[in-house]
């Protein structure tokens, strides 16, 4: 079976920066836990319609983006991040989003946010972690947003190779392989939820067949 790879997509306007920290958390998750990386990053705001179309395992979101590529309006740049992740949040609730800043030290979240616009962000827009823009910050929350990533999806990838061009699955009047479900379930679809949703109900009824009278398993 060919090695998995998690891909992780990060919104940040300054990727010069940002690479070298990416190249040394992607060598440290490999030797440390045997985890492979494979990261893109997107510095324009022309380039953000691709979060919603290139499957993902982790979406990363930098809070302030000051670049001029990024300026919106008269939207404000120390907060940019945090807008980017509610409008991603609409479309996918399902991918592991990370929110980190140089401007988080030591666990003092230092950022232009209201309060309730934090709690929002964990609650409200399911954000697994809220960290310093770091080398071992990064790769800290990164191991255990793999570590957490979807069960169903995984085992579905699991069988993938066994079975592509083979099987198919009808969601929603739609024939999907299970490789198109797989990139379904990453980018947090109707159609990938529906089938996530099925895949345990499934198993739920199958394993309270057993509860019913004297059945051997």
């Amino acid at each position: 079976m060919p090695e998995r790879i998690y891909r992780i997509s990060i919104i940040d306007d300054e990727p010069e920066t940002l690479k070298p920290i990416m190249d040394g958390l992607a060598d440290i998750l490999k030797d440390e836990s045997g985890f492979c990386v494979e990261y893109s990053i997107y510095s324009r705001k022309k380039e953000l319609d691709r979060l919603q179309v290139v499957p993902s395992d982790i979406v990363m979101f930098d809070c302030a983006l000051p670049g001029a590529d990024f300026i919106v309006n008269d939207k404000d740049v120390s907060k940019l991040g945090f807008d980017l992740i509610r409008a991603y949040r609409e479309a996918n609730r399902r991918t592991k989003v990370i929110f980190y800043s140089a401007r988080i030290k030591e666990g003092e979240i230092d950022l232009d946010l209201t309060y309730s616009e934090l709690i929002s962000m964990i609650n409200n827009l399911n954000v697994f972690r809220v960290v310093e823009r770091s080398l071992m910050t990064l790769k800290s929350a990164i191991s255990d947003a793999i570590k957490e990533l979807d069960a169903v999806m995984i085992c579905l990838e699991s069988i993938a190779a066994d079975y592509s061009g083979i099987a198919s699955f009808n969601v929603g009047g739609n024939m999907l392989s299970i490789n198109e479900l797989v990139n379904e379930m990453r980018l947090g679809t109707k159609l990938g939820e529906e089938f996530r949703s099925k895949i345990i109900n499934s198993i739920l009824l199958f394993l309270m067949s057993f509860g019913e009278g004297d059945k051997d398993i």
